[in-house]
């Protein structure tokens, strides 16, 4: 397994509140435009623990931001590390669509 991934983009769920949302699962790849992993939170948070690195990479500066382990509401999930570039923060990457195959 690699040490790093970048996530590329997210799988969110409203929260009970309707007024933020929750990530379940994040694609990682080496292209920001098409994700050859997919992960759940849960899956993400063990590597972590397991001393894998996640993060993001804003497009229109290139800069890196480490994805963390994070509890919101009493759900367990990640968050990107704080920094003040908006363009990767988690919230803020693309959705993820899955090709289901039968």
């Amino acid at each position: 397994m690699p040490d790093a991934y970048r996530i590329v983009c997210v799988e969110t769920e409203y929260a009970a509140d309707r007024k933020h949302h929750h990530i379940l699962g994040v694609g990682t790849g080496p292209k920001a435009d098409s994700a050859d992993n997919q992960w759940t939170v849960a899956k993400v948070r063990e590597a972590i623990r397991g001393g894998t690195k996640f993060h993001t990479e804003s497009p229109s500066t290139q800069a890196k931001a480490d994805v963390e382990p994070f509890t919101c509401c009493g759900v367990q999930t990640i968050r990107s590390a704080g920094d003040a570039i908006e363009d990767n923060n988690l919230d803020n990457l693309r959705a993820c669509a899955w090709k289901k195959t039968t």
